[in-house]
């Protein structure tokens, strides 16, 4: 979620500004080759729906069977809009 700050930064934007994720999310292997929505969740209330950031994105989570990167489990791609 850092290099996602970051990159809004750049625009002017924050994770405020959020307003529609997906997430592809590849299986653990160290899971036996589940999924770890569990962690996805931990982290997506960890950023959205707190105090200081209350913005909930709206979302959609896609399983796929490997990523670009063969290291990689998750891939988030974020739909930011600039307020007026």
């Amino acid at each position: 979620i850092l290099k996602i700050q970051a990159i809004l930064k750049e625009q002017g934007l924050s994770l405020g500004d959020v307003v529609m994720m997906h997430v592809y999310l590849a299986g653990d292997p160290a899971k036996g080759g589940k999924l770890d929505f569990a962690g996805l969740q931990a982290s997506y209330t960890k950023y959205f729906g707190t105090t200081e950031q209350p913005n909930k994105p709206a979302r959609a989570a896609f399983q796929v069977a490997a990523l670009a990167a063969p290291w990689a489990l998750v891939e988030i791609e974020v739909i930011a809009v600039r307020s007026k």
